[in-house]
Order: C-alpha cells, then sequence, then structure tokens
C-alpha cells in the first residue's frame, strides 16, 4: 500500500494525509511530478535516522559519528544491528526490516467493481486480520466469498459389487468343481485307471486347488473388512495351495522316473506314504519362510490415497479416494524368497517330465500333464505380474479382476488337465472289458456250435451248455483275479 490511511500521527508528527499534502505542494512548487513511491522513500529516510541515532549514543560521550573511519567493521556492524532493531510508525504503516533486509510492509485490498477497482479493506503482516474502510464492504458472486483452497475429503473406496459377486460365483463354482473331481476319484479308487495314478495324491491336488479358489474369495475383501490377518491368509492359502498341488504331480513323477532309472533285480518299492513325506518336506519349507516373514516383518494395513477429483456440481470439493492394502516393509525379500522356492520346484518338475516323457503308460505317467500345468502356470505369471505391478498404484479393481483371472486359469487348467483325461481313461477300460467279455462268449458259442453241427449227440445237450456255462464263469473269474493281481503290483510303484 502507498499511504496508510490511518489518521494516527506518525514518528515524523505527521498523519500520512498532511504528508500527502504537503507533499503536493513541494512538488508543484519546485516544479516536479508526484510518484507513488513518496511515502516508501520518507518512512526508509527516517529508519535510516533513527539507526543513526541510536548508533551515536552507543558510541559514547568520547565519539562521534563524523569521527568514525569510512568502511570500519565494528560500525558496520553496529549500524546494522540498530538498522534491524528498529521499528516504528511511519507514514506506509509499520516500519520493520528483518534479517534479511526486506521489510514487512501493509497490504491494501481492492476489489475490481465494475471498470474500477476500489480499495476495500488493508492487512499487516503482523496482524491476522483485516482492517476494514469505512462505507465499503466485498461483493461476492453467489452471495458467499469464494473459497482460499479446495475443501477435501477423504472417501474410502471399495471394490464395486460387479466385480466381487461374480469374481466369488466364479471361484465358488471352481469349489465346486475341485469337488467333483474329489467324488470321482473317490468313488473310482480302486478301479486300474485310477488306482495306478495314486488316488491319495490326487486328493491333495485337489485339496490345494481348493485352497487357491478360496484365497482368491479372501483377496476380494478389502476397505474396513481388510486386516492383518486377512494379509496372512491371502499368503498362506496361495503358497500352501501350490504347494499341494504341484508338489504332489511332482512327487507322482519322481517315482516314475526313480522306478524307470534304476537298473537292480532287487523290487523297488515307493508307496504314497513316502511320496506324503516329500510332499511334507515341501509344506515346511513354505511354513518356515512363512512363520519368518510373520514374525520377522509381520503384514499389517496402510490407507492409500489415489487421484484425486472434483465434484460435479461444486469444483471447490475435491474428493481424495483410499484403500486398504496390506504392507511389509521388506516385501521384496519375502516374495523374492517364495518366487525363488517356487521357482526352482517348477524347474525340478520340468525336469522329471522331459526324464519320463517316454514312459508309455498313460494313467501311471503326468509328464504331459506336467509340462502343460508348468507352461499355464509360468505364462500367466509373466503376462500377469508386470501388469498388475503397472495398474495397481491407480486401479485396484483391475488389478484384483488380473490377479483373480490369473490365479482361477491356472488352477482350473491344472484340474482339468490333471482329471479330465481319467474319465476318457475310465472309459475306455470299461470298452475294453466288454470286448474282452464278448470275444470269450463268441468262442465259447463258436466251439458250441461245432460240436453240434459234427453230431457230439453222445452226451445229453443239456449237460453240455452247464458245462460249457461252469467253464465261462470259471475264465471270468480267473480273470478278474489277474486283474487285481495287475492292479496291485501297479500300485506299489
Amino acid at each position: 500500500m502507498w499511504l496508510s490511511r490511518s489518521k494516527t500521527r506518525t514518528m515524523s508528527g505527521m498523519t500520512p494525509i498532511e504528508l500527502e499534502s504537503k507533499f503536493a505542494q513541494r512538488a508543484q512548487f519546485l516544479q516536479v511530478n508526484d510518484t507513488d513511491y513518496k511515502g516508501f522513500a520518507y518512512d526508509a529516510a527516517w529508519l535510516v535516522a533513527l539507526a543513526l541515532n541510536r548508533t551515536a549514543q552507543q558510541l559514547g560521550p568520547n565519539a562521534s559519528l563524523d569521527s568514525e573511519p569510512f568502511g570500519s567493521k565494528n560500525f558496520s556492524e553496529l549500524f546494522k544491528g540498530n538498522l534491524l532493531a528498529t521499528e516504528f510508525l511511519g507514514v506506509t504503516g509499520l516500519v520493520k526490516v528483518n534479517d534479511k533486509g526486506d521489510r514487512s510492509g501493509v497490504f491494501e485490498i481492492s476489489q475490481l467493481k465494475g471498470t474500477e477497482f476500489q480499495a476495500i479493506c488493508s492487512h499487516e503482516v503482523q496482524k491476522s486480520s483485516l482492517d476494514t474502510y469505512f462505507g465499503v464492504e466485498f461483493e461476492w458472486q453467489g452471495g458467499r466469498p469464494p473459497l482460499d483452497r479446495h475443501s477435501e475429503h477423504n472417501e474410502l473406496h471399495i471394490m464395486s459389487m460387479t466385480i466381487f459377486i461374480p469374481v466369488c460365483i466364479i471361484a465358488s463354482l471352481g469349489i465346486c468343481l475341485a469337488l467333483f473331481f474329489l467324488h470321482f476319484n473317490v468313488r473310482n479308487r480302486n478301479k486300474r485307471v485310477i488306482k495306478m495314478s495314486s488316488p491319495n495324491l490326487n486328493n491333495v491336488i485337489i485339496l490345494g486347488c481348493i485352497l487357491s479358489y478360496v484365497s482368491v474369495i479372501i483377496f476380494a475383501f478389502d476397505g474396513d473388512h481388510l486386516t492383518a490377518d486377512l494379509c496372512k491368509a491371502r499368503t498362506t492359502l496361495l503358497c500352501v495351495g501350490f504347494t499341494f498341488a504341484f508338489g504332489s504331480l511332482f512327487s507322482k513323477t519322481w517315482r516314475v522316473h526313480k522306478i524307470t532309472r534304476i537298473m537292480s533285480a532287487k523290487k523297488l518299492i515307493i508307496k504314497d506314504r513316502h511320496l506324503l513325506g516329500i510332499l511334507g518336506f515341501l509344506l515346511v519349507i513354505d511354513l518356515i519362510i512363512l512363520l519368518c516373514w510373520n514374525f520377522v516383518d509381520p503384514f499389517h494395513t496402510k490407507a492409500k490415497y489415489l487421484t484425486a477429483y472434483s465434484n460435479q456440481e461444486d469444483d471447490n470439493i475435491v474428493y481424495v479416494p483410499y484403500v486398504y492394502t496390506c504392507e511389509v516393509d521388506n516385501i521384496i525379500i519375502w516374495l523374492g524368497l517364495l518366487y525363488s522356492y517356487k521357482g526352482i520346484l517348477l524347474l525340478f518338475g520340468l525336469f522329471l517330465a522331459w526324464e519320463t516323457r517316454n514312459v508309455k503308460i498313460p494313467a501311471l505317467n503326468d509328464s504331459h500333464h506336467i509340462g502343460m500345468a508348468v507352461y499355464n502356470v509360468v505364462i500367466v505369471c509373466i503376462v500377469g505380474t508386470p501388469i498388475v505391478s503397472f495398474v495397481q498404484a491407480k486401479q485396484f479393481d483391475v488389478s484384483f479382476v488380473i490377479t483373480a483371472a490369473c490365479i482361477l486359469f491356472s488352477t482350473t487348467s491344472t484340474l482339468c488337465i490333471v482329471f479330465v483325461p481319467k474319465f476318457s481313461a475310465l472309459r475306455k477300460s470299461k470298452e475294453d472289458d466288454y470286448r474282452l467279455r464278448a470275444r470269450t462268449f463268441s468262442s465259447l458259442e463258436g466251439c458250441t456250435s461245432n460240436g453240434v453241427n459234427k453230431g457230439y449227440y453222445a452226451v445229453n445237450h443239456e449237460e453240455e451248455l452247464q458245462k460249457l456255462r461252469d467253464m465261462l464263469k470259471m475264465l471270468q473269474v480267473e480273470k478278474q483275479e489277474r486283474l487285481k493281481n495287475s492292479g496291485s503290483c501297479n500300485t506299489q510303484f
């Protein structure tokens, strides 16, 4: 502000209005132009004069300002200190400078009314209020002053029901599919085709897939429902489910590899309990990593703020959406451990699949299934992980959909790859039994017909037919015993 509007007399003994009047008269007398900076120059001169006066008093009676040598460092420091310490009421308001020599002045606030600016009030930096001029006031559009900042409202972002419900339904259908395969496996566990494929390990594979499906449902919980325990459950279920599914699949193939690679006359017996022991060892590794993770660097939920957006009806209102996420301090280290361990497990499974690729017993060898299952998992991880990492910071709904799709696709494809071929194999086995039974009947009937045509009527016809029936029953019993013995031998692998 050029000149204060206060009517209080200043240090010079004049009011700002009196200074303006005298300066105008003097400028007219000297025929010079008036200037808006006259008040600042006048107060600056008074500031220097008061600082010099205080300095002269501090020099003492035996020294004067004229006797001090030009450029004296002591005098300069003394004068500078007095200049910064001087404070008085000038024609432009309170005069005081800071350590950098800048003045905290008085600001006049004007408002454009029509085509002209009209002064409304003034503001001193040292004060926290406005000094309104008499008879004038602000005029606001809409009857209220505009906000000096946006009004921010935090808004908890939760997953849309159009995403939550379909994903949970698909995961539930996957669990139903796994239970259907479990029923099929248990019901036909004594059939030769199913028995050779280790039905106990098949049950563990199904259990692992069910745990993976359940993890998808737990991933869908967010907002206020998300807790540190749910974060632990997500990781644990997915990790253990992967070990159950692929660990069982690989252990069965390891048995085939072990039997076919040992050249010894000694009989080698590897039972299901040995394979379950291998699976237990893999599970122990999972538990060690997860327990260390839980105690050293436990999960906690953290609010993460997303991109803000304005209210469509009021631009002054800004909504800041936020979500709760599962956080740990050293996520890279723990994920690196899990990914490394699971990666080594997948590579070992591929090695076993390659080594047993020439074993021509489909019911016993799962090498082709392993290759397809590992291929699906690796491709999904390579494609899905970068996408999730890229969109997670901006769109959590999209990130969840991609994560759920990867888990659902990998789990469902593994289930179908392992168990769907067993349906066709079981049906083919039944057809082979039917053909064998039909050939037996036809050969026996042929023998009976030839005997009649050649005139073997010395023996009673009914007695001959009865003997043939008894022979047929004996052949059927012998065939069943051979099948049982063959099945029991194969399950000892």
